[in-house]
C-alpha cells in the first residue's frame, strides 16, 4: 500500500507490527506504510520487541523525514471517547471509528438527560396520547412498549440533543433547563405524527395483500414497505422525512389502484427505477450500513422518484427525474 493511498483513507488509528528500531523510535509498519512511534509517545514501561503488534493513534504526517513519515502515540487516546448508554448509569469508552462514537455519544447523552429528568419521562410514559390505538397498525412491526419507547427517544432528541451538542456541565444544565418545559409538546407532535404514519402504513398493507395478478408490483412495493417501516421506524429516519411518509405510504396505494388500468406503464417505469435503487443499495452494503448525508439525500430522492412515477396527483415537494438522480449520483461519488 503506497503512502498515498493510506493517508486518503483518512484513518486516524494505525495498526502494524514492529519492524525494527531507529535511533530510539520504532518503527511499525502496516502493509508497505511505515509510522514512527517515539519513546516519549509509549505507554510507561512498554517494552516493544520486533515481531510484536501495536495500534496507535495517528498524530501527524511528517514529509520531510527519511522513511516512516507517519508520528503515532500511544500515550495518547487510541481512538474516540464517546458516552455510552448502561440503561441505568453512562461510562466513556474509546472506539476506533468516529461515526461510531458520534453515534454512541449521542446514545449516551440521551441517557445522561433521561436520568436528569426521571419524574418527567415517568409522567410522558403514561400519557402518550392514543398509544393503544396506534398500537393496533403497529402490531406487525413490535409491541405498545416498544412504539412508546422510541416516541420518548425521538422527543429526548428533539428537546435536547440539538446541534452543537452541550460539552460541558454549564451547556448541560442550560440545555436541561430549555429542553425541560417543552417535552410533553414535543412527545405529542411525535406521537401525532406516528398515528398518522402507521394509519396508511395499515391501507399500504392491506392494499398490497389484496391486490391479485400483480407480482413485480406488489413485490416491489413489500419492499418499499419494509425499508420505510422497519421496527424503530421513528428512531432510525431523520426528523424531516416522516413529514413525508405518509404521502410515500398513500403513493402505495394509489399505484395498486392504477396497476390494472395500465399494468404496461407500471412496468416501464418500475424498469426505470429498479437501476437507481440497486445500485444504492448496493452502496449501503459496500458501506456497511454507514450512511452519510450525501446518501440520505440521495435516499429520499429515490423515494420522491416513486411519488412522481407512480403517484404523481400526490406531488413532490421539488421536481425529480431520473435525470437528477444520476446527477446526483455523481456527486456523491466524487
Amino acid at each position: 500500500m503506497l503512502l498515498n493511498d493510506f493517508l486518503s483513507r483518512g484513518d486516524k488509528i494505525f495498526v502494524g507490527t514492529v519492524k525494527r528500531m531507529d535511533k530510539g523510535d520504532i518503527i511499525v509498519e502496516s502493509g508497505r506504510v511505515e509510522g514512527r512511534l517515539r519513546r516519549s509517545e509509549m505507554i510507561a514501561k512498554e517494552n516493544l520487541r520486533n515481531g510484536d503488534r501495536v495500534r496507535a493513534m495517528i498524530m501527524e504526517v511528517d514529509l520531510t523525514l527519511r522513511g516512516a513519515p507517519i508520528i503515532l502515540s500511544r500515550s495518547a487516546p487510541v481512538g474516540f471517547p464517546a458516552l455510552v448508554d448502561l440503561n441505568d448509569a453512562v461510562h466513556i469508552e474509546v472506539f476506533d471509528e468516529t461515526e461510531v462514537a458520534a453515534q454512541k455519544h449521542r446514545e449516551g447523552l440521551r441517557r445522561l438527560f433521561a436520568l436528569q429528568i426521571k419524574d418527567a419521562l415517568k409522567y410522558l410514559e403514561k400519557n402518550i396520547p392514543d398509544l393503544q390505538k396506534m398500537a393496533v397498525a403497529y402490531m406487525p412491526l413490535g409491541t405498545a412498549d416498544e412504539l412508546r419507547q422510541q416516541i420518548i427517544e425521538v422527543a429526548l432528541d428533539r428537546a435536547f440533543l440539538m446541534d452543537p451538542l452541550p460539552a460541558d456541565e454549564f451547556s448541560f444544565k442550560k440545555r436541561i433547563e430549555e429542553g425541560r418545559g417543552r417535552l410533553t409538546l414535543i412527545a405529542n407532535e411525535v406521537a401525532r405524527l406516528a398515528g398518522i404514519i402507521l394509519i396508511e402504513f395499515a391501507a399500504a398493507s392491506r392494499k398490497i395483500k389484496d391486490t391479485k395478478n400483480a407480482p413485480d408490483a406488489t413485490s416491489d412495493c413489500s419492499q418499499q414497505l419494509q425499508r420505510l417501516m422497519p421496527q424503530r421506524f421513528m428512531a432510525l429516519t431523520p426528523w424531516t422525512q416522516p413529514q413525508h411518509y405518509a404521502r410515500y405510504l398513500k403513493a402505495i396505494v394509489l399505484r395498486l389502484d392504477k396497476y390494472r388500468a395500465d399494468p404496461a406503464r407500471d412496468a416501464a417505469k418500475l424498469l426505470e427505477l429498479k437501476p437507481q435503487e440497486q445500485r444504492y443499495w448496493r452502496l449501503v452494503a459496500e458501506r456497511k450500513g454507514a450512511v452519510d448525508d450525501r446518501m440520505l439525500e440521495f435516499r429520499w430522492l429515490l423515494e420522491e422518484l416513486r411519488v412522481s412515477f407512480f403517484a404523481q396527483e400526490l406531488r413532490t415537494p421539488q421536481p425529480v427525474s431520473v435525470k437528477r438522480l444520476d446527477k446526483a449520483w455523481a456527486q456523491l461519488n466524487h
